[in-house]
C-alpha cells in the first residue's frame, strides 16, 4: 500500500524566497526557482505571482518580466491571517484557508475545531469529500477576532471546560 502524497498548498513564502534570489524574472523562471516540477505546481506559482503583483510585492517591468520589491512582505501573524481569511470567506474548508494564508492545514484544522467548540463556527456540510465550516455570527466573529484578538482568552475558557469534565 502506498502512502498518500502530502500536497503543499500555500506557496507564497516559497515564491517570495525565489523572487528575492532572482533580479528580474519571468513566470517560468520563477517557477523553476521555486522548485515547481509538475504543471499544476507551475500554475500555483503563477497564481501566487499574480497575487503578489496585486499586493505590490512584485512589480511588472515589461511583457512577462517582473521584479521583487524587498520590504513589502506582510508582517501579520499566521493566526490573524487565518481569522481574516475565515471572516472574508465565511464558508470554507481547511484547505482553502491554508491556501489563502500560507499556514499548515493541520494548524488551520486545530483552530477551526477550537472555534467551533466555542460556538464561533458551524458545520456547513461537505463538498468534494472535505468538511466545510461557516462563521456563525459574522459581527461577533469580527469583533472578537479581527478587532480585538481575544483568541487566547477563548481558548483558555475551552481548556478549562475540558479539564472540568
Amino acid at each position: 500500500m502506498t502512502a498518500k502524497k502530502k500536497y503543499k498548498l500555500g506557496r507564497a513564502k516559497q515564491v517570495r524566497a525565489a523572487a528575492a534570489k532572482l533580479v528580474a524574472f519571468s513566470p517560468l523562471e520563477l517557477a523553476h526557482a521555486a522548485n515547481a516540477v509538475y504543471p499544476a505546481e507551475n500554475k500555483n506559482v503563477r497564481r501566487t505571482l499574480y497575487d503578489l503583483v496585486k499586493t505590490g510585492e512584485i512589480i511588472k517591468t515589461g511583457p512577462a518580466r517582473y521584479r521583487y520589491v524587498p520590504g513589502k512582505a506582510p508582517t501579520a501573524g499566521v493566526q490573524s491571517k487565518i481569522f481574516r481569511a475565515m471572516a472574508a470567506k465565511r464558508n470554507f474548508s481547511f484547505a482553502e484557508i491554508a491556501l489563502l494564508t500560507d499556514a499548515d492545514e493541520s494548524y488551520v484544522g486545530l483552530l477551526t475545531k477550537k472555534l467551533s467548540a466555542a460556538g464561533y463556527l458551524c458545520a456547513a456540510g461537505k463538498k468534494d469529500r472535505r468538511r466545510r465550516f461557516r462563521v456563525a455570527s459574522a459581527d461577533k466573529f469580527h469583533l472578537d477576532f479581527i478587532k480585538e484578538n481575544n483568541f487566547e482568552r477563548i481558548c483558555g475558557s475551552i481548556r478549562q471546560k475540558i479539564v472540568a469534565k
